[in-house]
């Protein structure tokens, strides 16, 4: 897929709400990603690796699903 470059000017207070806005996102996807791996189900490099190599396949894996339970003695 060819990509091509966009540039717009935006005002300065736009651009400092655009970008408080992104590190919430970012503060939230961090939160979101800790919670999950509190979880302790994680999936194999090598399950994601044969995800990721059938992309543009016939044969098109499903996501995987996590193959890896590790089980807390903190809880």
């Amino acid at each position: 897929m060819a990509t091509e470059r966009l540039s717009l000017r935006i005002d300065a207070d736009l651009k400092k709400r655009l970008e408080r806005e992104a590190q919430a996102e970012k503060r939230a996807a961090v939160r979101a990603t800790v919670s999950e791996a509190d979880e302790g189900a994680f999936i194999s490099q090598e399950a994601m690796d044969a995800w990721i190599s059938s992309w543009g396949k016939a044969s098109k894996l499903p996501p995987p699903e996590p193959d890896i339970h590790i089980v807390s003695t903190d809880r």
